[in-house]
């Protein structure tokens, strides 16, 4: 019995090496600032170099703007990191404004936390070019979301495909009444995504639809969702499968209590395919 926990063990040793050798692991080594490089070790559109020397918006009809590199004590959301993504998105705001505080937060959260961990830096159409390049320094150009309160249609968002084309909407005030239509007086109106879960609180409920419609459009402009399927309404997986990308979002009611299914999750292939230029 010794002699073959033994022979057991070495076999053991031996697989496990040949493992390494077959299947050799890959260290993912950080850029250190300052550098020259003109890799793009994030895949965000802008060098290495040019991320730690900063980004200037100078392409605008505005003043230009300048976004510091990353250092110890600057909020990531004030400056740029060539070792994790940045965007710019032209934000047009309609008046008044039914978007909520933070409404990249689905985007922006860390993929542990079912986002896509890219850092969103909001920026107004004066501050890019008519083409939406925002540096002269690189091609890359911002996204662009629009909000609209137009209520003729039941739609609720729309963008085309990539991030090339022009450009993701918003309509804040259908989600607002759909959402109002359902949650009647006398009901419970909750979200299973939410920490407003178990509390009647249509208010959380449609500002956590509209930053999930934002976090959608905005996928559509990464190129997430590639496989387009009629039956689903083009890029979009299957209604009911509580991502950011279904087709849309679905609600149980049982008796008085309306529960909605508003995912701030995109799947794990979406996480790491983000397309940004």
């Amino acid at each position: 019995m010794k002699n073959s926990q033994s022979t057991v063990a070495v076999i053991a040793v031996l697989l496990l090496v040949l493992a390494f050798w077959l299947f050799p692991t890959r260290a993912v080594a950080l850029v250190t600032c300052p550098t020259t490089s003109t890799a793009d070790s994030d895949g965000d559109g802008f060098t290495d170099a040019q991320e730690c020397a900063g980004i200037t918006l100078d392409l605008g009809t505005g003043l230009p703007v300048f976004i510091p590199p990353c250092v110890q004590g600057v909020a990531r959301a004030s400056c740029v990191d060539p070792n994790s993504k940045d965007l710019f998105v032209i934000t047009v705001r309609a008046t008044p404004s039914l978007i909520p505080i933070d409404p990249y937060r689905f985007v922006t959260a860390p993929p542990s936390a079912g986002g896509l961990g890219i850092t969103v830096h909001e920026i107004t159409v004066a501050q890019a070019a008519s083409d939406r390049r925002v540096s002269s320094v690189s091609l890359q150009k911002a996204a662009r979301l629009q909000e609209s309160l137009d209520t003729s249609d039941i739609v609720l968002g729309f963008s085309n495909q990539g991030i090339a084309l022009d450009s993701a909407f918003t309509f804040t005030q259908r989600i607002t009444n759909l959402v109002n239509s359902i949650c009647v007086a006398g009901s419970t109106c909750v979200d299973s995504n939410a920490a407003a879960n178990g509390i009647n609180t249509p208010p959380l409920v449609i500002q956590h639809y509209i930053r999930h419609d934002i976090a959608h459009e905005l996928g559509h402009s990464f190129a997430l969702a590639p496989d387009y399927n009629a039956r689903f309404g083009g890029n979009h997986y299957q209604a009911g499968s509580n991502v950011v990308l279904e087709q849309n979002v679905t609600y149980t009611r049982k008796g008085t209590k309306v529960t909605w299914y508003i995912s701030s999750a995109y799947t794990a292939t979406d996480q790491t395919a983000a397309k940004l230029q």
